[in-house]
């Protein structure tokens, strides 16, 4: 009996232990990682000086305020180049209209294809350097803000970004092919 009792001590420990190392699997991190805050803030202070405030949106693809501009927005655009480490560095910049913030982020499912690289002057050079998620802050004097900025992909695919809007509200833009 007393080799017995023991043999369920050691047993009863061995499950506490093995659901103790389990106890945060659902937290909120760990099932939905696109939740977490954003890894950069693109400020005013990092903004292209400029009005900013002709037609943006028809050499654009948008969600609500928010749009990135220009040719870079089709992967096969002659300006895109390939970085030491064999990824494609894209310039695409990004706008928003008004003065409330914007989050992008890059989808899980794309997270080893492409990273955000907007907020600063500084070129990444890899997807695991780059932001996975942006909040662009727009400068308050200007009807519109404009940063500088692209993306890094590890191959020509268009990609989906989502773009939580000031509402809470998010939306998809897909870019890649015009």
């Amino acid at each position: 009996m007393v080799a017995l009792h023991g043999s369920v001590n050691a047993c009863a420990l061995v499950l506490v232990l093995a659901l103790l190392a389990g106890c945060g699997a659902d937290s909120p991190e760990e099932t939905a990682p696109d939740l977490a805050a954003p890894e950069v803030v693109a400020k005013c202070k990092k903004a292209v000086l400029g009005s900013n405030d002709g037609p943006w949106r028809e050499e654009a693809t948008t969600a609500g305020p928010f749009g990135l501009l220009g040719p870079g927005r089709n992967f096969h655009w002659i300006g895109a180049r390939k970085t030491d480490d064999g990824f494609v560095r894209i310039k695409i910049p990004a706008l928003l209209a008004g003065d409330e913030p914007v989050t992008v982020r890059v989808p899980s499912e794309y997270k080893n294809r492409v990273g955000l690289d907007y907020g600063d002057f500084n070129e990444e050079k890899s997807i695991k350097r780059a932001a996975s998620s942006i909040l662009f802050k727009p400068c308050r004097d200007r009807p519109n803000t404009g940063w500088p900025g692209g993306l890094i992909l590890a191959d020509r695919r268009p990609v989906t970004l989502m773009v939580e809007l000031p509402s809470g509200d998010e939306r998809r833009i897909r870019i890649g092919r015009l």
